[in-house]
């Protein structure tokens, strides 16, 4: 499993998570270590000094590292978990439509490492996609990241959003919406549109509950988010070969 951080694009870090979180910050990589998981937990470049895609070109360059001494750690890079949340998720679900849509990736600029026969399941832990939808504040945080301006062209609206990229090749995706549950619907819609296997976690809509953003980390004090945890574990079970 491969995982990318929390943070905005400008902070967090594969050592401390979230530096905003409340949860114990690698909690939830913990628990899927005890699971069975071998995680590989990657950092990637912040602005103000870098740029979308640059985020993106790192984890391609981390997953090519992988494959080159996956004998020196025991991985096992045919069977591939990509998992991210907030901004990681963001790029986790990126990653997807670069690996399987290879208009989406000659659009970002990346020759993707992986093959989609290698990648088994993607996991994106309430990502904000849809720019369109965002509040100033996200537009602020995100336009900043992908070329520092509030606000963004068409063009560089469909180079971030990859919901407008899914295809049928996209490999199964576990979702998570909390705080940016319009977002995970659109994608579970547009990936059950292409017929592409998917589950989405919706606090609000099954439960009733407002969950904080990317809840799951909280899976050792909250019923709800140990819910969801669960489940993320049996869907990643059943999709592992």
């Amino acid at each position: 499993m491969f995982y990318f951080h929390v943070g905005g694009f400008f902070g967090g870090s594969k050592d401390m998570g979230d530096p905003m979180a409340a949860s114990e910050a690698t909690a939830l990589l913990d628990d899927l270590c005890a699971v069975g998981y071998t995680i590989v937990n990657v950092d990637y470049a912040l602005v103000p000094d870098y740029h979308f895609p640059v985020p993106l070109i790192q984890a391609n360059q981390a997953f090519s590292w992988a494959q080159k001494h996956a004998r020196e750690y025991h991985l096992d890079m045919d069977h591939v978990i990509i998992m991210g949340s907030s901004a990681g998720a963001i790029m986790a679900s990126q990653i997807g439509s670069v690996i399987t849509n290879s208009d989406y990736a000659d659009l970002i600029g990346v020759r993707p490492a992986l093959s989609s026969k290698q990648v088994k399941s993607i996991v994106i832990d309430d990502a904000p996609l849809d720019y369109d939808t965002f509040s100033f504040a996200c537009k602020l945080l995100i336009g900043n990241y992908i070329k520092g301006t509030t606000f963004l062209s068409k063009a560089d609206k469909s180079r971030y959003n990859n919901i407008l990229h899914v295809n049928g090749a996209y490999p199964p995706s576990f979702l998570l919406g909390s705080e940016y549950r319009t977002d995970m619907n659109k994608m579970h819609d547009a990936l059950e549109k292409v017929g592409v296997v998917n589950e989405l976690v919706d606090p609000l809509k099954e439960e009733g509950k407002k969950m904080p953003h990317c809840f799951v980390a909280e899976e050792r004090t909250n019923h709800i988010a140990q819910k969801a945890f669960l489940r993320l574990k049996d869907f990643l079970k059943k999709h592992r070969f």
